[in-house]
């Protein structure tokens, strides 16, 4: 599939750069930074909806089980 887009001068002058320096073609490169961000996108959403599911008292009553005792000697600061 072929796509046109139009960039910001800035932003294609930093990607040819990059893609001079690395040696990547254009196509290589965009699919990449695409694929990234879709799953930047991703993983924010599955976080997104884990919080969703947590009632307010859930981090209380699992940090309630946890003896209120010093760190040992490897855990301190």
């Amino acid at each position: 599939m072929t796509i046109t887009i139009t960039l910001p001068d800035t932003i294609l002058e930093q990607a040819n750069a990059f893609i001079r320096q690395s040696n990547t073609p254009l196509d290589e490169f965009v699919t990449n930074a695409v694929t990234h961000e879709l799953r930047r996108q991703e993983t924010e959403r599955f976080f997104y909806e884990q919080t969703q599911r947590v009632q307010p008292g859930d981090f209380r009553a699992v940090m309630a089980k946890i003896p209120n005792t010093p760190p040992e000697e490897h855990d301190r600061l």
